[in-house]
């Protein structure tokens, strides 16, 4: 199995080859796959059109700061790396990130298992979450679920994979695009 440290510029793996795409293990499961195939026309007019209601720019907005704020203030390293996941099917960063990522300080990885636009203007993990601690020996400081925690059929297995992937003092937002975000210190050390 291959394992990626991952850097500023991408993904590099035991032969020093850098990538700014990989791909670990896909859903297999034909349930949980439908979860995700079942919104893939949704996401084409969302997310790679960017056909998106007033109420939710303005929600990716506040997110937008919010996250930003909390990676700003309270990340003291000079560089952060962000695990976002359920990233979305676009080429590009989302909304709710955009200018996060112009500072440099942050550093955005999107992860997402829908094998759609694989080549994207951001560091790409084409794969489940569950597992992922498998492919990469670097932890996160952020996790990002925007609005993708009700597509896992099974949430121990997403607080199990939580708990390997990310620094002991790392932040995890959880954002509703309907209602309202959520942000929590995660500190279990």
């Amino acid at each position: 199995m291959q394992r990626y440290h991952i850097t500023q510029n991408g993904f590099v793996d035991q032969n020093q080859n850098l990538s700014r795409t990989i791909q670990t293990e896909l859903i297999e499961d034909e349930t949980a796959f439908a979860k995700q195939d079942n919104s893939l026309d949704e996401y084409k007019e969302t997310h790679e059109k960017e056909n998106l209601s007033p109420q939710i720019v303005y929600l990716m907005y506040h997110f937008r700061r919010f996250i930003g704020y909390q990676i700003m203030t309270n990340l003291k390293q000079d560089i952060s790396y962000t695990l976002d996941v359920g990233c979305e099917i676009s080429r590009k960063i989302p909304l709710y990130f955009r200018e996060i990522n112009d500072c440099n300080k942050a550093i955005y990885i999107g992860l997402d298992p829908i094998p759609t636009n694989t080549n994207r203007d951001y560091l790409f993990i084409n794969g489940k979450f569950e597992g992922l601690h498998q492919f990469l020996d670097t932890f996160f400081d952020c996790l990002i679920f925007s609005t993708s925690l009700d597509h896992f059929p099974d949430l121990e297995a997403v607080v199990c994979e939580i708990r390997k992937i990310i620094k002991k003092t790392a932040w995890f937002f959880l954002g509703r695009a309907t209602r309202s975000q959520y942000c929590w210190r995660i500190n279990y050390g």
